[in-house]
């Protein structure tokens, strides 16, 4: 009986090892995706249940009026999420809502610093 020899062709361990390093880089690249979306997903939750909880304890939303809004937020992040508004649209209608109402909303803080630092060593 035969012994199998595997086909063995000059540089094929090297193109091999290639391939490994491109499969384990491509690995690598859909964790950080995962992780990428994992912690928006969380961020998303948490900005939307504080925001649930401080209409329901300091302006009386009731079942149906946090329903609405927690429907309203999901179809803003669906846009958002599929691109129908980019981030920079957002960011002018988020100044236009400012001016109209008076408001000011700070656009920088130590923690945003920090975030989008650590979201630029992600990329």
């Amino acid at each position: 009986m035969k012994r199998f020899k595997p086909y063995q062709q000059k540089g094929n361990a090297r193109s091999m090892a290639k391939m490994t390093v491109e499969v384990a880089d491509k690995i690598a690249q859909e964790k950080v995706q995962r992780d990428r979306e994992a912690f928006g997903n969380i961020a998303i939750r948490t900005i939307v249940a504080a925001s649930m909880i401080t209409l329901h304890d300091e302006f009386g939303f009731g079942s149906k009026r946090l329903q609405r809004y927690q429907d309203r937020m999901e179809e803003h992040l669906e846009c958002i999420n599929s691109r129908v508004i980019t981030l920079q649209e957002l960011e002018e209608t988020t100044k236009r809502m400012e001016e109209k109402a008076n408001l000011n909303l700070k656009e920088k803080t130590e923690y945003t610093e920090w975030r989008e630092e650590k979201m630029n060593n992600l990329r």
